[in-house]
Formats: C-alpha cells, sequence, structure tokens
C-alpha cells in the first residue's frame, strides 16, 4: 500500500484524539491535544526525511547542488550564485558538519513540519482536520521537492505571530530572512496590512478591485516575476482549478459568518485576508510553474482557517457536513492530483 495512503488513514483514525475543544487559541494545558501534535509530527517528519532522493521532483536536483557546495569555499557561494544566499549559506553550514545529504533532508523536514505544527498547535481549532488539509491538498508533498521555498515558508509561517502581535520590525525581519532562502518569499510583505481591516462589504470590494486590476495586468506582473526565476521549476502540483475554486467558495463562507469570525478572535481576521491574497495571486500565475508557487505562502494557512470557520458555527449538522466535505474533498484531491503530479505513486526510504 502507498506510504501516502497508509498517512493519510493514521491521520482520520487518530483524529478524534485532537478533537477536545478549547476555550482560547494559546491553551496550553491540553495535554492530549500536545501530544497529538507531537506524533503526528514524527509521522510526517519520518516520512520527510527518510525519503529516498528519488523520491520529490526536484530532490535529485538538490542533492546535485548539495554536493557542489560542500566542496566550495564560503567566498566562492557569492559568486557562483546570484540569489537566495540564505539558503546555500544555511547548506554551506550544515556541509562543515555533515556531508550526508539524508541528515540533510531529515534536518529539513524537522524545521518544515515543526514550523506547520507550532502554528496548528496555537492556532487551529481542529488540529487533525489541519493536518489532514495539510496532506490533501498538498502542502506537505510540496515540501518534498521544493525545498528552499519549503524553507522559506516555514519562516512565513512563524512570522504569523508577528502579525497578531502587531510587530512590524520583527515581521519585516522574518520575511526578509525567508526571502534570502527563496526571495519568492517578499509576496507575504503585504498581508501585514491585513492589521488595518476589518471583514465587511467595503474590504470585500476591494479584494475584488485589487483581483480585476491584477488579473487585467497579469501578462505584465507574471512576465517580470519569470525574469527572476530559477531553472529548478517543475510542475508541481496543489489541485489547480479545483484547488481555486476551494479558496474562493472557504472565502465566501468566512464572510458569511464574519462577524462570528471577528467575535472569537481577531486572529481569524488575518486568516480571512491570507485567503483573499492567494485568490488574488492564483489567476496571475496561470499555472505557470515559475509563478505559481507565490500564492502558497497564503494559501498554505486555509489548514488552519477552514478548522476555525467552522469552530464558530453553532448549527452542528452544517459543522458536520463542512468539516467531512472538506476532509473529503482533501482526499479526493491528493489521490486523483497530488499523487500522480508528484509522482508519489512509487515512493521508498532510503534503505530499499
Amino acid at each position: 500500500m502507498n506510504i501516502f495512503v497508509i498517512l493519510l488513514i493514521i491521520l482520520i483514525i487518530s483524529s478524534p484524539f485532537s478533537r477536545k475543544p478549547l476555550n482560547k487559541f494559546n491553551d496550553t494545558t491540553n495535554e492530549n491535544r500536545k501530544t497529538y501534535v507531537i506524533v503526528i509530527s514524527v509521522v510526517l517528519i519520518a516520512i520527510s526525511g527518510l525519503r529516498d532522493i528519488t523520491v520529490g521532483i526536484d530532490t535529485l536536483n538538490y542533492y546535485n547542488e548539495f554536493n557542489i557546495i560542500k566542496n566550495m569555499q564560503f567566498e566562492e557561494i557569492f559568486q557562483y550564485y546570484d540569489k537566495d544566499y540564505g539558503y546555500r549559506i544555511f547548506q554551506f553550514v550544515f556541509t562543515r558538519y555533515s556531508d550526508s545529504f539524508q541528515l540533510f533532508l531529515i534536518v529539513v523536514a524537522i524545521i518544515n513540519i515543526t514550523s506547520f505544527s507550532v502554528i496548528v498547535y496555537k492556532y487551529s481549532k481542529n488540529p487533525s482536520l489541519s493536518y489532514l488539509l495539510f496532506v490533501g491538498f498538498g502542502f506537505y508533498s510540496f515540501g518534498l521537492s521544493a525545498i528552499r521555498q519549503s524553507l522559506a515558508i516555514a519562516i512565513s509561517l512563524q512570522a504569523f505571530s508577528y502579525i497578531i502581535n502587531k510587530k512590524p520590525i520583527k515581521f519585516l525581519a522574518a520575511v526578509g530572512l525567508a526571502s534570502t532562502f527563496h526571495f519568492t518569499a517578499l509576496i507575504f510583505m503585504p498581508i501585514y496590512l491585513s492589521n488595518f481591516f476589518k471583514i465587511n462589504k467595503k474590504s470585500l470590494f476591494l479584494v475584488l478591485f485589487v483581483l480585476i486590476s491584477a488579473i487585467f495586468f497579469k501578462d505584465n506582473i507574471r512576465n517580470y516575476i519569470i525574469q527572476f526565476s530559477s531553472a529548478d521549476y517543475s510542475a508541481i502540483e496543489t489541485g489547480g482549478y479545483k484547488f481555486y475554486f476551494m479558496l474562493v467558495f472557504s472565502l465566501a463562507i468566512g464572510f458569511f459568518y464574519k462577524n462570528s469570525l471577528q467575535r472569537v478572535s481577531t486572529i481569524n481576521r488575518s486568516l480571512f485576508f491570507m485567503m483573499a491574497a492567494a485568490i488574488v495571486i492564483m489567476p496571475i500565475t496561470q499555472f505557470h510553474p515559475a509563478v505559481m508557487r507565490l500564492y502558497y505562502y497564503y494559501s498554505i494557512f486555509i489548514t488552519i482557517y477552514i478548522p476555525n470557520v467552522f469552530y464558530v458555527i453553532k448549527d452542528r449538522f452544517i459543522k458536520m457536513i463542512g468539516i467531512w466535505g472538506y476532509s473529503l474533498t482533501a482526499i479526493f484531491l491528493f489521490v486523483t492530483n497530488i499523487i500522480p503530479v508528484n509522482r508519489l505513486n512509487v515512493f521508498k526510504f532510503f534503505w530499499q
């Protein structure tokens, strides 16, 4: 049986262990919740970190680059590469202690999964649903291939707390650091402005205006971005137009329950505008692999946004239909899109 199918089964059958509701987002007394997050994190880290280098569309390219950098002197990094120096320095420092690419994959997996799990633990009202969406919508498998950008996203995830705590200097510093791993992280900077907006009709019209403007100038924007793209981009799928419809639908649900969302926590307001930003960015890309990854910085927050939306819905029937609907949709997209496009139907660990 495919390892990722097994992973989905684990996430489904273990979900009851994370469903004890919290009264506060930052409640750290729920030991069941903490244990669940740790166990699932270990499973995700093990699959990602112990995979063979043939798993992941670009993993072999990263392996070859790893072998080049480990034989470099520090100053040669700046002569050989023209951007993303943070990642190259990170890789260079690692190779001074170990020349094992497998260990490097384990460290990258620990960083990526831990960063996501911290956000889930702190802010998600339903961790099991968050992990299911994380895997089902392709964000987990994305990290198996796009190592540089997955690290940039991991740093950006931690910058989220600086948005909700209104710490602009730390936010800019975190995003700046992320951009040294992958320049696309700069697209995350405007989201800090969400602190100055509320979920209402005015903000919705503003989103629509920006969306229409972005579509109108999409060719210019896309061509500009492609100038800075690297040669290691591949067609990594997260659901395409199906996922875009899911984002639009999710934004509509959040707007319908906007009063409850904002009353529970201002965190939900930022999550709402994350979805709006992803919706604005995605049409610009036209699913070109060199720019399609831009919206990942925002769309990954759907894994927190959806559980929190259904948390505020009082009608138990609607809540149940919604949770099951998103769960089954995530599973469907994963099986029909993510696995075949990312070539995950053939998986092996490094010892096999």
